[in-house]
């Protein structure tokens, strides 16, 4: 059974406030936490005022909640070369014994765990939690403020746990750079330099750097010092408003990533379409979001004659949006006579693992990236 989200409908722009806004698109996403399977619904607008792009349905806090408490990424493991990107920025910035807060890093926060493997003074907190100490000097966030629901609440507590002149770290999906990445399926908040840099002043934080190069290729890396504990008054006068071209352009963008979606889910689909007539059985590598997008487009057209595979232990304990996960042993993987790999960043790896155990035609592997 699908659970749906309960929402609140907003009428203004989360960053600047302007009531500017224009529809673009609604978009219906089928998400999956370890015990349900979620549908989550986007009516996607863009401010023209400050560009910013997001959803006006913003999922109720209670529902929230319940989706994350058993979200996958809570009890995954992150590349160490992501985790050492992150470490060194944040090393830039940190004087001997700062006081660091990771907000929204997972239950079991691997940066956090690394921090303190360290010997830094450092805490793990989810977004619920009430944060008690206000004597920071380092919070940090990494792929998390897209999927905030109240980025003003969230802004006004990071402002008030950090003390003045300490320093704001985070990561967060770049639109400009990779539009398909920053509107995956549970994003709700799609940012580029500009409206960061908005939001951020709005909230009396002077931006230091923001750099393309954040641990993960399609991201920014933004880093911004509190100036004082008082919310300044904001207005229009607070920043450029942008241009009818830009807002034009910005517009462009996101309706030809949205044909280039629907490009990608044509050539999948006639490839299982195929699969499918021959009564061929199928394999998806990999349990994540991306294959949640790719098996939404299989169900409209009934195809079920596939199975699911994860090498993630944790992953296996759980059904996938009602399919068993299977462990990728060599008998398993002979059963199969084509692969769609979503675990895309882990496509050359699983290949090789594929043709060591099977005799497939290469031309049998493909690489799903529906983001």
């Amino acid at each position: 059974m699908i659970k749906k989200f309960e929402y609140k409908n907003i009428n203004c722009c989360p960053i600047c406030n302007s009531k500017e806004i224009l529809f673009l698109s609604k978009r219906i996403e089928i998400l999956q936490n370890k015990l349900t399977t979620f549908e989550l619904i986007h009516l996607d607008n863009i401010c023209q005022k400050c560009l910013f792009i997001f959803s006006k349905l913003r999922p109720k806090k209670k529902f929230l909640n319940k989706y994350y408490k058993d979200y996958y990424s809570s009890f995954s493991k992150i590349g160490n070369d992501e985790l050492l990107i992150r470490l060194k920025r944040l090393n830039k910035y940190k004087k001997k014994n700062d006081k660091i807060a990771e907000i929204g890093g997972g239950y079991n926060s691997d940066f956090s765990s690394l921090l303190k493997s360290k010997g830094y003074n450092s805490k793990n907190f989810e977004i619920k939690e009430k944060i008690e100490n206000h004597n920071y000097d380092i919070v940090c966030h990494y792929y998390v403020l897209e999927h905030v629901s109240e980025i003003k609440k969230f802004m006004f507590m990071t402002n008030a746990i950090l003390k003045t002149d300490g320093y704001l770290i985070f990561e967060i999906p770049n639109f400009n750079k990779n539009v398909l990445a920053s509107l995956n399926n549970e994003h709700i908040n799609h940012f580029s330099p500009k409206n960061l840099e908005v939001m951020l002043n709005k909230n009396n934080f002077q931006l230091i750097n923001i750099k393309s190069s954040s641990s993960r290729k399609f991201g920014l890396c933004v880093v911004a010092q509190k100036i004082s504990n008082r919310l300044r008054k904001f207005s229009k006068n607070n920043f450029s408003i942008s241009s009818d071209e830009k807002f034009q352009i910005k517009k462009k963008i996101y309706n030809d990533s949205q044909n280039r979606l629907k490009l990608k889910n044509f050539s999948l689909l006639n490839h299982a379409k195929i699969l499918k007539r021959k009564k061929i059985k199928f394999c998806i590598w990999g349990a994540n979001q991306n294959a949640l997008r790719f098996i939404q487009v299989l169900k409209k057209f009934k195809i079920n004659n596939f199975d699911i595979i994860d090498n993630d232990i944790e992953k296996r304990k759980f059904k996938f949006y009602s399919y068993k996960v299977l462990k990728s042993n060599k008998s398993n993987l002979k059963k199969y006579n084509f692969y769609f790999i979503t675990a895309s960043r882990s496509f050359e790896t699983i290949k090789n693992q594929i043709k060591k155990n099977t005799n497939i035609d290469i031309n049998h592997i493909l690489k799903v990236n529906i983001q």
